[in-house]
């Protein structure tokens, strides 16, 4: 059991610091991408990147609909959707090794995380 908790720790250690920093670097290139295309440094918020109203899903359709139209705002967008995915990706993880130790009381709890989640990014709970 000690090996199994330090091989999760390990996998989400290693989970979130790649998606830290994939979420960093989308980030600043964007930002860099951004200011030299608009020669500023004030950031207009598009509507179309705002989710009111929408689910994950929705974004990413927007997002490769602006890599194909070489829109400059995709890269930022895509840096926020990775650091969400990367916290979503966790709690799959944690879900799956607790339910490979047979501890049901944290499968409960992490389920329960896990179907928040999962509605919120459908769109389906408003928080």
């Amino acid at each position: 059991m000690v090996k199994d908790t330090r091989r999760l720790e390990t996998s989400i250690s290693r989970l979130l610091t790649v998606g830290t920093m994939t979420s960093l670097i989308f980030l600043s290139l964007g930002l860099i991408q951004y200011t030299t295309h608009t020669s500023q440094l004030s950031i207009v918020l598009d509507d179309s990147l705002i989710l009111s109203g929408r689910n994950m899903f929705d974004l990413l359709d927007l997002l490769i609909k602006d890599v194909w139209n070489s829109r400059t705002n995709w890269m930022m967008a895509t840096g926020i959707v990775s650091l969400i995915a990367t916290q979503f990706i966790r709690v799959i993880l944690s879900v799956i090794h607790f339910s490979i130790a047979r501890d049901w009381k944290y499968v409960s709890i992490t389920s329960l995380v896990l179907s928040i989640l999962t509605l919120n990014l459908l769109g389906l709970l408003k928080l």
